[in-house]
């Protein structure tokens, strides 16, 4: 059984180092548009992630593992805050750290530019989510009511002070 579990554990260290994190290019958004639809039950259609790659305050980071993208992260910067507007990782590549990754980046990216507080919305039901995010030190600080409209599902408001 140890022996299982350490073979384990080096199969996702071995993946992890094959991750790379890049900005995000317009060339990407079909593949990204592809894990939003199966991530999420109100998916951002493609417009939106162009115009994210293309807007002075958003910053937008794809992973990639031998070639292929894996997972995606948009966040805004506004005045002492980062805010994380979108992060997913493809269905069957889930909890192997790679969303781990992609939130270590944005982090770095909010000391990196000094910013006070990193805030997200994220569904109430989501709790792999929840659940990476607290391990990084997020507090729930509030829920949303019907926040995703037609779902009739309620956001859980979370924050990370950096500073």
């Amino acid at each position: 059984m140890q022996r299982s579990r350490r073979k384990m554990g080096e199969d996702t260290a071995d993946k992890l180092s094959d991750v790379t994190i890049e900005a995000m290019s317009v060339r990407d958004v079909d593949e990204i548009v592809g894990i939003e639809k199966a991530s999420f039950p109100s998916p951002w259609p493609a417009d939106t992630f162009i115009e994210d790659i293309k807007s002075s305050r958003s910053v937008c980071y794809v992973a990639r593992t031998k070639g292929r993208l894996v997972g995606y992260a948009v966040c805004w910067l506004v005045p002492g805050e980062l805010h994380i507007g979108n992060l997913a990782i493809d269905v069957p590549l889930r909890r192997q750290g790679i969303g781990s990754r992609l939130l270590s980046k944005l982090l770095g990216l909010a000391r990196e530019k000094g910013v006070e507080r990193v805030t997200l919305e994220v569904r109430v039901s989501n709790t792999m989510a929840i659940s990476l995010y607290h391990k990084f030190g997020f507090k729930d600080v509030a829920i949303i009511r019907n926040y995703y409209g037609s779902e009739d599902e309620d956001a859980l408001v979370m924050l990370l002070r950096t500073g």
